[in-house]
């Protein structure tokens, strides 16, 4: 019994970890998306002030190619948090398996 407890222990506290883990990869993801906004932002205001110029192509392209970048880099950050999200479930589920194993040692022994 003993040794469930301290099963327990480092389950709830793997799980407890891995929620802060959890939270702070969706303030970077959430961050993230917001910071390209701003600059998406800037850069059309930037298109507009530049109008039909001389480096207006060369301003499209550089806004296609960041657009292109953040929407990668935004796919690969939501495909880790949902391998994340897994592992995290499944951390979850063993922690709740550990405890009801435990719960049932502990009948028994008053028993």
């Amino acid at each position: 019994m003993t040794e469930k407890k301290l099963q327990l222990e480092r389950a709830d506290d793997t799980v407890y970890k891995m929620r802060q883990q959890k939270e702070t990869l969706e303030t970077f993801i959430s961050q993230f998306k917001s910071l390209f906004e701003r600059e998406r932002d800037l850069m059309r205001e930037e298109q507009e002030i530049c109008g039909n110029s001389d480096v207006s192509s060369f301003l499209s392209s550089q806004f296609d190619e960041a657009e292109d970048d953040y929407y990668k880099r935004y796919r690969t950050l939501l495909s880790h948090q949902e391998t994340f999200e897994t592992s995290f479930d499944e951390q979850s589920k063993k922690a709740k398996q550990i405890e009801k194993e435990l719960t049932a040692l502990e009948k028994e022994a008053r028993l």
